[in-house]
């Protein structure tokens, strides 16, 4: 056996924490109004686009705006080999639980890649497509799930980052 392989082999078979367990017995609703999340998204996509090029900012700013909306409700499911999470309005992601890439059908038809990590009580997908990814966190604790968002791409002069909490 390669022994580098030793070092992935852990990462890919740790199993979920027990707040990520309990999450799918749930269904969890955002704790914030959406006006409020609204807002704040606006902000930073404002802050991301303001340091780039005055003729690429409108543009920009649609295609973040399209990124930067927000889930009202979430549900987690956990099996043996997938980790599912489905937002209301959304087709559901499914990711192996082994690490191993998938891919994702997005609700425009747009066909990005996905891979799963696992962190103790915290599950971590990365989405990658033709112009940059984004990084969805979701950390489980008793009774809350924090969902941060961090959306990267070449053309952007910094990540955009959004962030949200969902209450069961």
């Amino acid at each position: 056996m390669n022994p580098l392989a030793l070092l992935v082999l852990p990462a890919a078979l740790a199993a979920p924490g027990p707040a990520v367990q309990a999450a799918t017995e749930a269904r969890w609703h955002l704790v914030e109004s959406p006006a409020v999340l609204e807002q704040r998204a606006r902000k930073a996509v404002d802050a991301v686009v303001s340091e780039m090029n005055p003729l690429y900012r409108a543009i920009a700013r649609r295609r973040l705006g399209k990124l930067s909306g927000t889930c009202l409700e979430y549900r987690f499911e956990l099996t043996d080999t997938t980790f599912t999470h489905e937002c209301t309005g959304y087709p559901p992601v499914v990711a192996p639980l082994s690490g191993a890439q998938a891919s994702y059908t997005k609700a425009d038809g747009e066909v990005v890649q996905l891979r799963l990590q696992l962190e103790g009580d915290a599950m971590i997908v990365r989405f990658t497509g033709d112009n940059g990814g984004q990084t969805s966190t979701f950390r489980f604790s008793e009774g809350e799930v924090h969902h941060h968002r961090r959306i990267d791409s070449e053309y952007l002069p910094e990540p955009l980052i959004l962030e949200a909490r969902y209450a069961r």
